[in-house]
């Protein structure tokens, strides 16, 4: 039983020559738009297709009632074998093929969804980095130009001193977020028990890759937790503890715009010392994340006892009604905060930290 192709300049037609060469319960294989090659226009809708189940039973019985008329007039065993040899497929296996096949097209139909969807992601993330670009360069020329800081009347604000009256810096510092760094970077991220840190991780990750960074996650702690949210928004996650040797992990992992590793609130500093990170081409970011809701006063101790910390991903903002207190505590560290969590969604809530927005809340504080 073999599929037979149809050729016409639109789907409608060739359907049309479907039906009528091989009836109305005929099983379309695939459909496609290829180029034809001895038509004038070059491209065709080509559609393949098999005679439908029922098409199929019919023409046997016609053929079983031929062969036994055939049986009746003949006495020649050797014709009567023949013929049995060239009995097409019994009902049985035509059911078989029928449900193949469809089987086959539910498979293509779902494979041209995830194709769609694919090409749709790519478009949305193009979108919103250009987007995201377009307000940055906006922002810039708007503060240079002074129109940050004029009133609707055309007259200037008092500008909000920057100092204290002893000369102590009132600005709480901001950095550039791990995923808009331009040289390879090895972030080793560190936090409290309850800060969210892991989560902080992986949804740093899903927004670098989003920007089109090549990222790896390395979860050093034992809940595999981070394996299953790396799974979830599908980038690579190496589970340390079960690899055993930092060394080889990381090496495996040369080469890539960011790796990501998230170290026990207790011990870190007994994995990091298993390896040299001198002898990686990366640069060594320390990030430490803290809970926006938390008190001060425990914020306070958590960020004293931070060592070698190059910047501050504050979490749960969306938990905490005294956000402008922990900024004034952030500021007082003298941490730069890079990266800011506004909520539980993931991937997404999750920003880079704007001088201007920290520093008006801060200074309201």
């Amino acid at each position: 039983m073999d599929a037979q192709t149809f050729w016409a300049p639109t789907v409608s037609e060739a359907m049309k020559q479907v039906a009528l060469e091989l009836g109305g319960n005929a099983m379309i294989v695939s459909t496609e738009e290829a180029i034809h090659p001895t038509h004038p226009s070059g491209r065709l809708f080509c559609v393949t297709a098999i005679p439908g189940q029922e098409d199929l039973l019919e023409r046997d019985e016609i053929w079983q009632r031929d062969l036994e008329s055939r049986e009746t007039r003949s006495n020649m065993s050797g014709c009567t074998e023949s013929a049995r040899t060239a009995m097409p497929m019994d009902p049985a296996q035509i059911e078989l093929f029928g449900s193949l096949l469809n089987q086959l097209q539910v498979l293509q139909t779902e494979l041209l969804e995830l194709r769609s969807a694919r090409e749709d992601w790519e478009r949305t993330t193009a979108l919103c980095r250009d987007l995201r670009a377009e307000v940055q360069s906006l922002a810039t020329r708007m503060d240079s130009s002074g129109v940050l800081g004029g009133r609707e009347d055309g007259g200037l604000n008092e500008v909000a001193p920057t100092t204290d009256a002893t000369g102590n810096d009132l600005a709480l510092k901001t950095m550039e977020p791990l995923w808009d760094r331009s040289t390879p970077t090895l972030a080793l991220i560190r936090g409290p028990h309850g800060a969210g840190k892991t989560l902080t991780t992986a949804k740093i990750a899903a927004e670098a890759s989003a920007q089109g960074k090549s990222v790896a996650l390395l979860d050093c702690t034992t809940t595999g937790e981070l394996e299953k949210l790396g799974n979830r928004i599908g980038i690579p996650t190496w589970n340390v503890p079960a690899e055993g040797n930092l060394t080889q992990v990381l090496q495996a992992c040369s080469g890539l715009d960011l790796i990501l590793m998230d170290l026990p609130t207790d011990g870190g500093d007994k994995i990091l010392s298993q390896v040299d990170l001198s002898e990686f081409r990366m640069e060594v970011h320390a990030l430490t994340v803290v809970p926006a809701n938390w008190d001060e006063k425990s914020l306070e101790n958590v960020l004293q006892l931070t060592n070698e910390t190059d910047s501050v991903a504050l979490s749960k903002v969306d938990e905490t009604k005294r956000f402008e207190g922990i900024l004034a505590v952030i500021k007082n560290s003298g941490y730069p905060v890079s990266h800011v969590c506004t909520g539980k969604n993931f991937p997404g809530d999750i920003r880079s930290a704007k001088a201007e927005e920290l520093n008006a809340e801060t200074r309201a504080a």
